[in-house]
């Protein structure tokens, strides 16, 4: 600042000599025309005017002044390219921002400063908020892998509360079909209801159960005699069945949660491959919290792929599984050794073994008979079997590959130009099977042509094959009826889908010893028990437990050896101590019609086909049904099989149909949940990248502004200190320049810029230069107090 000032002398005392000069020019050495005006106006009333008086030469003198401003002006308005006075204006401006800060006073950069640390203060504030609720969206994102409960009010399940008795009786294995509950423990809880131990203003006596008919009749016989008394006893609950027809089984569930609050039903029935949909619409409940004092072997004991594919979507918890579906085949050992053939390993293998037994005479009644019983009728389901058929040739590194679309584009499978392969190699097994000597043939005419051995071959699912199990009268009937995994693939598509590629142990890492790949196909993943959203508490609390016990070890086995539910095994304990045929396990089987020696091949194949790592998941999105349904791609596969459209032209059908139906669900909700149901996240760090970046927004601005309030601190402190020692330099600095020709040339510039000039000032200023006459106009007042007065402080 010293230097600046100083450079700001220097520059004030040149214009002050060249004003000087300019001065003498104009004026020959006379007063300015203002102060000749003034004099010649004060002694006007004294004097006449004459030719040869002061004030005729002083009027001239005014004159010539004028007419020299006036030419210095034009001359230099020339000189400088037509400047304005605005732009003079301008200039001066520009100036006085450019130093604004350092002409402020203290006090002005005093409030600078608090305010700009008011203001970050505030935005530090808002910040502080911002952290702590970002970070507890980011806890409530994970709280089901991390231990956030007490975050989120998870009530602790003591042994005080409904909850609490119901995980305890069944964990201690308290079974419901047991002894009767203590009535004092139903007393001692009396008033208190639902999962919290609340009090709920809405209770209800009925559990309300949708379910299919077909598996009505195995629900309520074991809820009747083994769960009904003590479910009564602990919660004062009934379970009232609802059935439905297999037709309408999906309609009624979204008709009846799109009623919300006021829904008739507290606990559906349904498919797995309908959760993704419901879970998204918030129409079933996450029971994941509701099982956390569930006993661990409660899920060991159920084969690893139902636990995927049943109970789990996008690592929650919606269903409690009570069967798992699997595609398996069937074969006639009698017939196979007739001709000399092995059952078959692959695909290619079956085909080959129907064009040798196609047209032969099987079952000896004279009429020839077909290679193979495949289902060809449009009814929903024959996709899946498509698919089974395909899934061998698509998916080779484990379950969450898929193979219904490419999980990064969503193009669908049909856009592989080799795609066209399968469908030559499937219209090739279908042209061998009994659809060429009946036509359309459906699952039940399939199982019976099988069983009457008008075929060798057959595959389906597994609950519709447990029917052809229960049929075998003697041990050497079910020697004839073995059962199997579906067959493999020793080629595979390539990635990109335009070559058909040989098996190895890069390319199909799950193959085995003989580079088959197996990749077993659960189609429409299983049934399970799931509760509605809005169901009240007491109901959720009481269905939970009713849930648990029905689909748990003690009471879950007549339910799947049952032939009429169409319920296959899920447990591991639903084979347990079978091969002892006196058991009470292999009893529950041979009560429902089983052959012993059915059951060990039903065991065989069911645990080989779910522990299979390379499994494959069926369709799990909005609009399934219209993907893979009758009206779809099933209508499109039949004109293929019947001869009406060639394999390119199919495929192309059905990329086109796909694509059309991803394009009006929208892309990326459709890739969303398909890649959720193959257990993949939905981006690199799913949602919580947004909330992650807040946070980290949040963290780096009060970093950055704690340390922007330290410097603007720092920077005041600065100028107090140095405005402290500058003070007596101002004063010395006013001084100095209070002298006579400082004051003339303010008052010419006065003149210049067009004010009006006190005529009391030019007159003590003119009294003061004449007592001068003779000495430095520019030297200060010595005598004058005030300089005194700071001498003495500056000794001081």
């Amino acid at each position: 600042q010293r230097k600046h000032g100083d450079g700001m002398a220097l520059k004030e005392e040149r214009e002050r000599r060249d004003g000087r000069a300019n001065f003498n020019l104009r004026t020959g050495g006379r007063e300015p025309a203002t102060m000749t005006t003034t004099m010649r106006r004060e002694g006007s009333a004294k004097s006449s005017t004459s030719p040869g008086s002061l004030e005729t030469q002083a009027v001239e003198a005014e004159k010539k002044g004028e007419v020299d401003a006036r030419s210095d002006a034009t001359r230099n308005d020339t000189l400088s390219g037509g400047t304005s006075q605005a732009k003079l204006k301008r200039v001066m401006s520009i100036k006085d921002r450019h130093v604004k800060w350092e002409k402020a006073g203290s006090l002005a950069k005093q409030l600078i400063v608090e305010r700009r640390v008011r203001r970050n203060r505030i935005i530090a504030f808002l910040m502080l908020m911002i952290l702590p609720i970002s970070l507890g969206l980011l806890a409530n994102h994970y709280k089901h892998v991390l231990p956030l409960d007490f975050l989120f009010g998870q009530r602790d399940h003591n042994h005080n509360s409904y909850y609490g008795q119901a995980m305890d009786y069944i964990n201690s294995k308290i079974v419901i079909n047991g002894p009767r509950a203590d009535h004092n423990v139903k007393k001692k809880h009396e008033g208190k209801v639902g999962l919290m131990a609340e009090e709920s203003s809405k209770k209800s006596d009925v559990i309300n159960v949708l379910l299919p008919e077909f598996l009505a009749p195995a629900f309520k016989k074991v809820y009747d005699e083994k769960l009904s008394a003590n479910l009564e006893d602990m919660y004062n609950k009934t379970v009232h069945f609802d059935t439905v027809s297999m037709s309408e089984w999906q309609s009624t569930i979204q008709q009846d949660a799109k009623k919300r609050s006021m829904s008739r039903y507290d606990v559906y029935v349904l498919l797995s491959t309908w959760i993704p949909t419901f879970a998204e619409q918030a129409c079933i409940a996450d029971m994941t919290s509701y099982l956390k004092d569930l006993d661990s072997s409660y899920w060991e004991d159920v084969l690893p792929q139902i636990r995927e594919n049943v109970a789990s979507y996008n690592n929650k918890i919606y269903a409690l599984p009570t069967d798992g579906d699997v595609i398996l085949m069937m074969y006639n050992r009698r017939i196979l050794n007739k001709y000399g053939l092995d059952p078959p390993e692959t695909w290619q293998e079956w085909i080959e073994i129907s064009k040798k037994l196609h047209g032969k005479d099987l079952d000896g009644d004279g009429n020839p008979d077909a290679g193979a019983c495949v289902v060809t009728e449009p009814n929903g389901f024959w996709a899946s079997l498509f698919f089974a058929f395909a899934s061998p040739f698509l998916q080779t590194y484990g379950s969450d590959e898929g193979i219904f679309f490419d999980t990064n584009t969503m193009k669908p499978v049909f856009s592989h130009p080799k795609f066209s392969y399968i469908l030559d190699l499937y219209k090739e097994m279908i042209d061998h099977s009994i659809h060429n000597l009946i036509g359309m043939t459906s699952w039940q005419q399939a199982n019976q042509l099988f069983l009457e051995e008008k075929c060798a071959l057959l595959y389906n699912f597994h609950g519709s094959l447990k029917i052809i199990l229960t049929q075998m009268e003697s041990g050497e009937a079910a020697e004839n009826f073995r059962m199997k995994m579906i067959p493999g693939s020793k080629y595979v598509l390539s990635a990109d889908g335009k070559e058909v590629e040989v098996c190895d142990e890069l390319r199909c890492p799950y193959a085995d010893k003989n580079h088959i790949n197996h990749a077993p196909f659960y189609g429409e993943g299983g049934i399970g028990i799931a509760l509605n959203f809005h169901a009240s508490p007491d109901i959720l609390e009481a269905a939970t437990s009713f849930a648990v016990t029905l689909t748990g070890p003690e009471h879950s086995l007549p339910l799947v050896t049952s032939v009429g539910s169409l319920l296959d095994p899920y447990r591991y304990s639903h084979f347990s101590n079978i091969k002892d045929p006196t058991s009470a396990e292999s009893k529950v089987y041979i009560n429902d019609g089983w052959n012993h020696r059915s059951i060990l091949q039903w065991q065989n194949s069911t645990v080989t086909a779910f522990e299979h790592s390379n499994g494959v998941k069926d369709l799990a999105i909005y609009g399934k049904a219209l993907y893979t349904g009758e009206y779809g791609f099933e209508s499109m596969l039949s004109d293929f099989v019947k001869g009406k459209v060639d394999s390119s032209e199919t495929r192309m059908k059905l990329e086109k149909a796909w694509t059309t139906l991803t394009g009006r669900y929208g892309l990326e909700m459709q890739q969303k949940l398909y890649r959720r149901s193959l257990g993949l996240p939905t981006t690199a760090l799913e949602v919580p990248i947004v909330i992650i970046c807040l946070i980290m927004i949040s963290i780096l601005s009060l970093v950055f502004l704690s340390m922007k309030n330290g410097q603007l601190r720092k920077r005041l402190e600065k100028e107090k200190r140095e405005s402290a020692s500058l003070k007596q330099i101002s004063k010395w600095s006013t001084l100095i320049s209070n002298n006579p020709a400082s004051r003339l040339v303010k008052v010419l510039q006065d003149v210049q810029s067009g004010k009006q000039v006190d005529a009391e000032v030019v007159g003590g200023l003119l009294k003061h230069l004449k007592s001068r006459r003779g000495s430095d106009f520019w030297m200060p007042d010595l005598n004058n107090n005030e300089f005194a007065k700071v001498s003495e402080e500056n000794k001081a």
